[in-house]
């Protein structure tokens, strides 16, 4: 970390902290990159619509990219592509560097519970939010699905996924390479290779390494945080001993030095460069000659924390799947090991909570959380598929056991007359919870014609909780979907599932899981040469025990969530190298007890539009690929105290790329008009969004 002294004068904090950043030269930039890619869009697109060219189709899909349209738009992340999606809110959680993901109003704040929109990782889902930003190494798709799964899928959630499928080893030597410098002195490396050793054995190893400075400047401390570390390694295996049979095996391990503290952009400042500030006391760096890290005694390894969040995590895959010409088994076998390491303010260093306070940069931060955690989860899948003439039938079971440890203290400083104010320690305990899944489940799929009728059935029994405190549930999860093709081009469907959460609280009481229906109708269809998409789809659901308590927060009466609204998302190529995506979702979430107030993270509307296009420059050899996304939200709550505004975001890249391929060269900007919207909140304080980042990124297939 850079420890430079800015020499900057602290600034009253501004009335409204999520305003937008005055720093004319950067915004300037961001402007002329935008304007650029209008210009080269609009000229082109009016251009003879010749024949396509020799690659697939341009990437428009929200809910699905493969790897080709991922290596377009430049998608590293998996929070930059959900955003992309009607009805999901992705965020940055505060202070750390964990992705909050929202689906239909169904999500939750706390990202050491079990997530109700689950992040899987080939067929393995991760036990909680803690560790899932993370940069993607070789992904073959990233898919994203809204509401409750079907019985016979093993993971289960109840708001939806994003599910990421990696490359198998491939059956010759090639790969990539990649590396990218951008703003914040942000420097990425990536690259994969396969590596067989003959047709029944091969292998994949991938890695990346991201660093940069932090893009906010500590006021008290000279100190840049809020930084984008993260490295990762994966070594996979592909097996082939015989006909019809495949054994994947991968071992990945990962780990994200990053936060999101809270900041405010640099209004008031003369400071050349300042983005965003802080002024928290706590330092990024442990004290020396052993002295105490905080003036307060701490149990445990905690207690010598420097501010930060490091989360280092481990992923053990196989899936073993042997088929025939009218059946299929498979094994899918998953451990994942997940350690946090973090000293968090939430109070940036002030007395008390809320906007209010002036800045004090306490040593011991103002509201400061230092946690010393561990997750581990096994879960083992066993299926099998069987076709009987028009009937498709699939049967299996789930297990999983995840424990989770938690050593946690919480500090809060208050103002006395001196330097370091008063520190109280609030708490400082170690919790223990286990929960743990059995379940079977049975499908059946009828097809005759244009039908399609399927039904299962699901029963899971789940038990969790801590030491003495421990509770159970028996959970019938059952699943129906009925679908017609009046023709090629057309589907209809509607289907209805019970899903649930697989969250245990001793709290909550034997039967409070968060369980629930969803109701789904809607068509897709391809009209015009399949030049246009449509889907459109409706759904409504009905939730119990919700628990609406605010992370870190005292426990809250548990609440029946309802929800009803319309997904539509329309994907259009008017010529060959256009693509034009417009999706757009409407909801309306509510409580039971309109008492309860209203659910997080649930805007009313969502919106995304954008397009690219591909224009050749044949005696080059090269392709020139503009690209322009913009997405809109409604205002939104995004904690029982407070309600954010609407949010706007723009993106922008222009790449070029060789007709075979095997070189691109891109220039990049995410949030390039450096909106300051709010983002979310915790403890009253309102957090913006990511500052604009740039990169200039070089890729070499192989």
């Amino acid at each position: 970390r850079d420890q430079s002294d800015l020499s900057l004068i602290v600034p009253t904090p501004p009335p409204e902290p999520v305003s937008r950043t005055q720093y004319l030269p950067a915004r300037a930039i961001g402007h002329a990159l935008i304007a650029t890619l209008l210009f080269g869009v609009a000229g082109t697109a009016l251009a003879a619509d010749d024949k396509p060219l020799a690659f697939p189709g341009l990437p428009v899909d929200a809910r699905s990219l493969d790897q080709e349209a991922l290596q377009r738009l430049g998608v590293h992340l998996i929070v930059t592509q959900a955003g992309r999606a009607p009805g999901v809110v992705a965020t940055i959680g505060p202070g750390g560097n964990a992705a909050r993901l929202y689906m239909r109003g169904l999500g939750t704040p706390d990202p050491f519970a079990p997530q109700p929109v689950a992040t899987i990782v080939d067929s393995v889902p991760l036990p909680n939010g803690i560790s899932n930003n993370f940069i993607l190494f070789d992904p073959e798709a990233v898919s994203i699905h809204s509401g409750a799964f079907g019985t016979s899928s093993g993971p289960q959630a109840l708001g939806g996924a994003i599910s990421v499928r990696n490359q198998a080893p491939g059956q010759r030597v090639g790969g990539f390479v990649e590396a990218g410098f951008g703003s914040e002195a942000r420097w990425l490396l990536r690259g994969s290779v396969d590596v067989p050793f003959d047709e029944r054995v091969a292998f994949k190893l991938s890695a990346y390494w991201q660093g940069d400075h932090g893009f906010a400047h500590n006021l008290t401390t000279g100190e840049r945080v809020n930084d984008g570390d993260m490295s990762g390694v994966r070594l996979a295996v592909r097996l082939q001993p015989a006909t019809g049979f495949n054994w994947d095996l991968a071992a990945a391990y990962t780990e994200n030095n990053g936060e999101n503290l809270l900041n405010f952009p640099c209004k008031g400042t003369e400071a050349q460069g300042c983005n965003r500030y802080l002024t928290t006391g706590m330092s990024t760096v442990p004290r020396l000659n052993g002295q105490p890290q905080y003036s307060v005694p701490i149990t445990g390894r905690k207690a010598d924390f420097p501010l930060g969040s490091e989360v280092k995590t481990m992923l053990l895959t196989s899936r073993m799947e042997w088929s025939g010409d009218l059946w299929r088994i498979a094994a899918i076998t998953g451990y994942v090991d997940s350690q946090a390491r973090q000293a968090l303010d939430f109070g940036d260093g002030r007395s008390g909570f809320g906007p209010l306070a002036p800045p004090q940069g306490f040593q011991n931060g103002g509201a400061s959380l230092l946690h010393d955690g561990i997750t581990r989860q096994f879960s083992q899948e066993l299926r099998a598929t069987a076709i009987f003439g028009l009937v498709e039938i699939t049967a299996g079971g789930w297990f999983a056991n995840s424990t989770n440890r938690a050593d946690t203290a919480m500090l809060t400083t208050f103002a006395d007359g001196t330097a370091g104010g008063h520190t109280t320690l609030q708490s400082d305990a170690i919790t223990n919870m286990e929960i743990r899944q059995l379940a079977g489940f049975a499908e059946a799929t009828f097809t005759k014609g244009p039908f399609v009728a399927n039904a299962g059935v699901r029963y899971t029994d789940l038990q969790g909780g801590s030491a003495g405190a421990t509770v159970g549930s028996g959970l019938w999860s059952p699943h129906a979907e009925l679908s017609w093709r009046p023709d090629e081009a057309t589907r209809l469907f509607v289907r209805a599932t019970k899903g649930f959460v697989a969250d245990i609280r001793p709290v909550q009481g034997a039967d409070a899981v968060t369980a629930g229906w969803t109701y789904e109708g809607g068509l897709e269809t391809r009209l015009a040469a399949e030049r246009l998409i449509l889907s459109v789809t409706g759904f409504a659901l009905d939730i119990d025990n919700v628990n609406i308590a605010d992370w870190l927060a005292p426990p809250q009466p548990l609440a029946t969530l309802k929800n009803h609204g319309a997904e539509v998302e329309l994907l259009a190529r008017p010529l060959s190298r256009l693509a034009i995506w417009l999706n757009g979702g409407w909801q309306r979430a509510r409580f039971g007890d309109a008492s309860l107030g209203t659910p997080v993270y649930a805007p009313n509307v969502t919106a995304a539009a954008g397009g690219t296009y591909d224009l050749p420059i044949p005696y080059a050899g090269v392709v020139l690929t503009p690209m322009l996304e913009v997405r809109y939200r409604a205002s939104m709550a995004t904690d029982r105290q407070t309600q954010a505004g609407s949010s706007v975001l723009a993106n922008a890249s222009l790449a070029i790329r060789t007709d075979d391929d095997n070189w691109m060269l891109a220039l990049e900007c995410r949030n390039c008009l450096d909106s300051a919207d709010p983002d979310a909140s915790f403890h009253g304080w309102t957090y913006p969004q990511l500052p604009r980042t740039w990169m200039l990124r070089a890729r070499r297939n192989f």
